[in-house]
């Protein structure tokens, strides 16, 4: 017996319909977003670093990064991980700090940092520059984009799904038709989930640059669009 996958919802007024693990193999996407990011710059050549959060989006911003000199000896690097703010400990042998390349090697090790984020070598370098102690910064830049651009012909099928774990919504903006009418469907509700079978015809939402635009209240709201084939 399948399981259920999901409960789709039309925009009409007929029940849920239960959809099956088996009836739905459909890849659903997420709305864009750019990953938060560092780059760090050092004195030396080929130590410049640059961080990127694994996770697209804002919550990235909240990821810090903080190299220590130990003073003292140290064989290693030691890297520590408490939240979202990542401390290294750099090696020091006979007062030599580690390398870009030693540092990379040690998060990358480092299982809670390396799911946080991804370390590159900054263009043309290839970390073998030493690199300095530094105070705890923030990646930044991190942003979500809830918001979809659906080229839309009138053969446009958008399923949207809640991936969350909680009720979010959706919006299809309108545009005014031939009578002077417009009307959004505004804060569409789905619960955790959910998916919404979603039909826009062209006039009333066709935006002047040929597309329909979809809102969601959260990046964990996911699309998917099918296109029927032209008969023609």
């Amino acid at each position: 017996m399948a399981r259920t996958l999901a409960t789709v919802k039309t925009l009409a007024r007929y029940p849920a319909i239960p959809v099956t693990a088996d009836s739905l193999d459909i890849a659903f996407e997420p709305p864009d977003s750019v990953a938060a990011s560092l780059a760090k710059d050092f004195t030396a050549l080929h130590a410049d670093l640059v961080f990127t959060a694994k996770a697209g989006g804002v919550l990235g911003n909240s990821i810090t990064i903080e190299f220590v000199d130990p003073a003292q000896e140290e064989a290693a690097e030691v890297v520590d991980v408490v939240g979202s703010a990542i401390t290294v400990t750099l090696r020091s042998v006979s007062t030599v700090l580690s390398t870009a390349a030693q540092v990379k090697t040690a998060i990358e090790g480092e299982a809670a940092a390396d799911a946080l984020i991804s370390v590159a070598f900054a263009a043309g370098q290839n970390g073998s520059g030493l690199v300095e102690d530094f105070g705890p910064t923030n990646l930044a830049a991190g942003t979500e984009d809830t918001g979809f651009e659906i080229p839309a012909t009138g053969r446009e099928v958008a399923l949207v799904r809640n991936s969350t774990v909680g009720t979010e919504t959706f919006t299809v903006e309108s545009v005014r038709d031939k009578f002077g009418r417009e009307g959004d469907i505004a804060a569409y509700s789905l619960g955790a989930g959910e998916i919404a079978v979603l039909v826009p015809p062209l006039e009333g939402f066709q935006q002047t640059d040929g597309k329909i635009y979809l809102d969601v209240s959260d990046i964990g709201m996911l699309v998917s669009v099918l296109r029927v084939p032209s008969m023609a």
